[in-house]
């Protein structure tokens, strides 16, 4: 029997993977906080649109709690981790609280530090990292919607100071073994062998448009088309590059985005050329979704997860001792905007004052 998965937090990404799963014979359990999404999904199916192309998954459940999820699944092996950075404390205490054993968990979260959290909570031994690129909606509860590209999913063994030899004996460690279980099952999937050359190196690819487009009210595409709005989006990119070279990791194409080449042209090539090579990028990219950072502040979010994005380049950058002012900046507006120390009115199309600040 193929081992049970575990979509915790089943927004549009944990939906669209677990809609995968199940498409690849594998038994899923979903669990999204809304009654809605769950009564639609176990009435009706999870409905996956991509292109001209409408799948209905109908060999899935759906709950509301973790409690739920488990009171009624005891064969999960393998949760997967899709909600937002700032809750994955709290989702980790939850699976002590309700898992009669514990799974692996793989983080198909955005930002840095995940892997760390659930490691510190859980024992390193249970976390796997993972990435995921493709842009999806849910346009209404149950019904997730992505455009017509390659679905790909990243996995990486996690390693720490807290685990044994980390590097000996890959092949046994829990990423290697859920790269192959996916593989045999045909599901698309990239091994990467070192976690945070490929999560800093998605971290390029979150960065890009995000912070500011929410600051700004903006889309990415406004703020890349600007000479100057851009040349705070140059900084705070390569900024990030210094605080990663300075620890000693690399850059690594992500899921079939070239970020390896995007790096080469930051570090080599002035602004004015690498902005017409992003703002084509950053269209293609997203497919039109606004970016995470700007979604959740257009909901009105009090909370943010810029801190994992640029607020943790300007971390590592302070540990490393690499000046971050760019991403520094954009971090702290962004906070002191979702939790309303500062007024969204002071910088929404306000390039101005944003520029003024930000350089």
């Amino acid at each position: 029997m193929k081992p049970t998965f575990l979509i915790i937090g089943a927004g549009a990404v944990g939906s669209w993977v677990g809609g995968t799963l199940a498409m690849a014979d594998f038994p899923v359990v979903l669990v999204n906080r809304h009654p809605r999404y769950v009564e639609q999904v176990n009435t009706r199916g999870l409905t996956m649109q991509q292109g001209a192309h409408t799948w209905q998954v109908s060999q899935i459940r759906a709950y509301t709690s973790l409690a739920e999820a488990f009171s009624t699944n005891d064969t999960i092996a393998c949760a997967c981790l899709t909600v937002k950075s700032f809750d994955t404390a709290l989702a980790a205490v939850e699976l002590i609280r309700n898992a009669p054993v514990l799974p692996l968990v793989w983080s198909l979260q955005n930002g840095i530090g995940n892997e760390e959290i659930l490691a510190d909570h859980l024992g390193p031994q249970h976390v796997i990292a993972g990435t995921f690129t493709l842009p999806v909606e849910m346009p209404q509860p149950g019904v997730i919607r992505a455009p017509n590209k390659s679905s790909k999913v990243g996995i990486a063994n996690f390693s720490s100071p807290l685990m044994e030899h980390p590097s000996a004996a890959q092949d046994q460690m829990p990423g290697s073994w859920l790269y192959r279980l996916l593989t045999q099952s045909q599901v698309k999937t990239i091994f990467y062998r070192d976690y945070r050359a490929m999560k800093w190196s998605k971290l390029l690819l979150n960065m890009m448009g995000n912070a500011s487009a929410a600051i700004l009210g903006w889309k990415p595409q406004q703020v890349y088309a600007d000479p100057q709005t851009f040349r705070v989006e140059y900084l705070a990119l390569r900024e990030a590059l210094a605080v990663m070279y300075r620890q000693g990791i690399p850059t690594v194409n992500v899921l079939g985005y070239p970020v390896s080449s995007l790096a080469w042209a930051l570090q080599h090539l002035p602004s004015s050329l690498v902005r017409p090579i992003l703002l084509k990028l950053i269209g293609n990219g997203r497919g039109g979704k606004p970016p995470s950072l700007a979604l959740d502040a257009l909901q009105q979010r009090p909370r943010s997860e810029v801190e994992y994005l640029n607020g943790a380049v300007a971390r590592f950058g302070a540990i490393t001792g690499v000046p971050t002012p760019a991403n520094t900046w954009l971090s702290e507006t962004l906070m002191a905007l979702v939790s309303q120390r500062q007024s969204w009115a002071d910088y929404h199309n306000r390039p101005d004052r944003f520029i003024g600040v930000a350089i």
